[in-house]
């Protein structure tokens, strides 16, 4: 994901339309933000997990069901999403994208491999169920999630605890229930209130760093997966807010954004 959006954000940079650089077509704007967000979301999550699964070979106990569940969330979600970015990023290209002469074709390919081999992504996302029903792993994540939740600004912490509460209902009673025609539906739900929270956490701890260059991006992008992964919405309600333009302004340069402009931007949307 990383890779084909770093392709898409260079070619949006550099080909023009309508006489502007691609990157400022607000279709297009938008389109990228749709690659960034899982992207970033992936990066998040496989870095936590990376960091539980250190503490579980010290054979902490908690830490290994929470890598227990963590892993399938991944393996479900993230390759899922690799196989969308992947493909959105071909069309940035045009139809030269799809040649063999570019890097697209074989991301695309690849992107497929995580949810065909090594399980396909139902009988990830039924392990899922498993891990929470068997291991009892939701109890040992929860609380982990709820830290890094409470250090996050309040214009995210309140919607963010709100989320995970319901959340991890859905996918215990899903679990527990044995409801295996919702099993995709709670792990998409867990993995990205997971992926809200890590971002919302790495924001707070990049925006207290001690050299006063705080960086409020994670924040931003934690927002992000708030308002299109978690919070319910009116497909045909249209947006007037202009939120996803002043996002775009923030996020697509890919440079640091200041905190108090992150905070501008979170409260106007509050």
């Amino acid at each position: 994901m990383r890779r084909a959006l770093t392709e898409a954000l260079f070619v949006a940079r550099q080909r023009e339309a309508f006489g502007k650089p691609l990157i400022e077509l607000p279709l297009m704007r938008r389109q990228l933000l749709k690659l960034m967000l899982p992207a970033e979301a992936a990066r998040s999550m496989l870095f936590f997990t990376a960091k539980e699964l250190e503490k579980a070979d010290a054979e902490d106990d908690l830490a290994r069901r929470r890598v227990r569940l963590l892993t399938p969330l991944i393996k479900f979600r993230a390759c899922r999403d690799a196989r969308k970015v992947t493909g959105d990023a071909m069309e940035v290209r045009g139809g030269i994208g799809y040649t063999e002469e570019w890097s697209d074709p074989r991301l695309v390919r690849d992107a497929h491999l995580g949810s065909i081999w090594e399980g396909t992504s139902n009988i990830v996302a039924l392990d899922v169920l498993r891990a929470i029903r068997r291991e009892h792993c939701l109890e040992a994540l929860l609380p982990e999630l709820n830290v890094r939740i409470e250090r996050a600004p309040r214009l995210l912490s309140g919607r963010l605890a709100a989320s995970l509460d319901r959340a991890a209902e859905f996918a215990h009673e899903t679990a527990t229930s044995k409801s295996e025609a919702h099993a995709r539906q709670a792990a998409t739900g867990l993995y990205y209130v997971c992926a809200a929270a890590l971002l919302a956490d790495e924001g707070t701890r990049l925006v207290e760093r001690g050299d006063g260059q705080g960086d409020a991006r994670r924040q931003l992008l934690a927002f992000l997966a708030y308002v299109h992964r978690l919070a319910p919405r009116d497909p045909l309600r249209r947006v007037t807010t202009g939120f996803e333009a002043e996002f775009a302004e923030a996020l697509l340069p890919e440079t640091p954004v200041a905190p108090d402009a992150a905070e501008r931007i979170l409260t106007r949307l509050a």
